[in-house]
């Protein structure tokens, strides 16, 4: 909803010769975003705006608040697009995290933060996903 009243309060920005620019929306993860997309609301125009996950996945609990389900989720209620980032959430090193960013994928969703309108973020992110068996102690705090 959130997503939808920005886009639409905002008009579409064109360049020269009339080609739309696509609207970037950031979305992150959790609960709230989750009842926010699945809330009982009524979206009368499409947005035309791509979702763009910002966190990689957490392992396999609870994926229906990862923000690539999430991202999927408001593309569909909107009729608009979403792109996937397909990394981990969290890495062992920051050797690792130059290694993924050089993965083809994950560069050009990571190159579409720079052309975020706004990003969608819950009120706060439970420690307990950053303190997952795969994840490295105290990684969150580097």
């Amino acid at each position: 909803m959130l997503a939808a009243c920005y886009a639409m309060s905002h008009p579409p920005i064109y360049r020269d010769g009339g080609h739309l620019l696509p609207r970037y929306i950031g979305i992150s993860m959790g609960r709230i975003l989750q009842n926010i997309v699945r809330s009982d609301y009524q979206i009368d125009e499409q947005v035309p705006c791509t979702f763009v996950p910002i966190l990689g996945g957490f392992g396999e609990s609870n994926p229906n608040l990862h923000s690539n389900y999430l991202a999927q989720e408001f593309a569909e209620r909107f009729g608009g697009d979403y792109v996937q980032l397909l990394a981990p959430a969290l890495v062992s090193n920051r050797s690792v995290m130059k290694y993924f960013m050089e993965e083809k994928p994950i560069y050009k969703v990571s190159r579409l933060f720079k052309k975020l309108s706004m990003v969608i973020m819950g009120a706060n992110t439970s420690t307990s996903l950053l303190q997952t068996p795969t994840a490295p102690r105290g990684c969150w705090r580097q």
